[in-house]
């Protein structure tokens, strides 16, 4: 992807999680094109990676409109989350190695030290990096990209409606007792850790949404 399809992905992403662009916009290039003051080639390019995260969808001459992002959404992304990464978690509890072990503590350990900076930009940012490395054990990459295709519209989501500083410390104990069970090679263990894991952000993030949504 080039630089400049980055930052208009960022941008476009960023306005429809925060409702600048309205569920049903019709996303018309020449009117893109102004509003992020690029050319065509990115805007195109940008639309099709949307469009892979499912917050964008393409009509028969038509062109291309924003889906909506709602709770009910957001609840069917995770859900197919939990599916493919409580499976990852089983692989990963099999095949680790002291050395993949090592990898989590050390990524755990900065995890906690931004989140008791009030650092939660870099714990986010870390978070995926501690289930990245998960997905890289348990060596399925086709799974791992499924898993992986909404990952940052739910990270932004979370820059929208922010991160309950009480959260964090769930987060961290539960990244623990997931890397006890790595260590341990207790698979259906692991399975069940980040199964919950994933539906306690569900169930975190749906409630901000709804609170925010209120009048």
């Amino acid at each position: 992807m080039s630089g400049a399809a980055e930052r208009i992905l960022d941008r476009l992403r960023g306005d429809i999680v925060s409702g600048h662009l309205r569920s049903g916009t019709h996303l018309k290039i020449d009117y893109l094109a102004a509003r992020y003051d690029s050319s065509h080639m990115p805007i195109r390019e940008a639309l099709r990676l949307l469009e892979g995260e499912g917050l964008i969808v393409r009509e028969p001459n038509r062109g291309a409109r924003v889906r909506a992002v709602d709770p009910r959404s957001i609840a069917t992304i995770f859900e197919v989350r939990i599916s493919i990464e409580s499976m990852l978690a089983r692989r990963a509890a099999a095949l680790a190695a002291p050395a993949d072990i090592a990898l989590l503590e050390d990524v755990q350990d900065a995890i906690e030290a931004r989140s008791e900076a009030g650092d939660t930009e870099g714990a986010i940012a870390l978070n995926r990096r501690f289930h990245n490395i998960i997905e890289d054990i348990a060596d399925h990459a086709d799974a791992a990209a499924i898993a992986n295709r909404q990952c940052e519209l739910l990270d932004s989501l979370w820059r929208v409606y922010g991160v309950d500083p009480s959260r964090l410390g769930g987060v961290n104990s539960d990244h623990r007792y997931i890397i006890q069970a790595l260590r341990d090679r207790c698979p259906e263990t692991a399975a069940i850790l980040v199964t919950a894991h994933i539906i306690k952000g569900r169930m975190d993030l749906v409630r901000r949404m709804l609170e925010a949504s209120a009048p």
